[in-house]
């Protein structure tokens, strides 16, 4: 029993890993956006190129409990 939910459970992760789209930063509102442009410019700046953001860089949760999408920048998996 225990093979089977393992199984199944790396069947789900596979599956949530085909369907994640390619990080697209117009993706998020301006201030987002403005976050990401700005850790691209100090990489630049900083003769390390361009950055490559991980699917995972920007989380969407409702931490003031309005009601609306309030964001989180993560930066720990971004390479460049």
């Amino acid at each position: 029993m225990r093979y089977l939910m393992f199984l199944l459970a790396l069947f789900v992760s596979a599956a949530r890993a085909e369907d994640a789209k390619p990080f697209d930063p117009s993706d998020y509102p301006p201030g987002v956006q403005k976050a990401l442009r700005f850790a691209n410019d100090e990489c630049t700046s900083q003769d390390g190129g361009e950055v490559t953001f991980a699917p995972d860089t920007v989380r969407r949760i409702d931490l003031t409990g309005d009601g609306r999408d309030d964001y989180i920048v993560d930066f720990s998996e971004t390479m460049r």
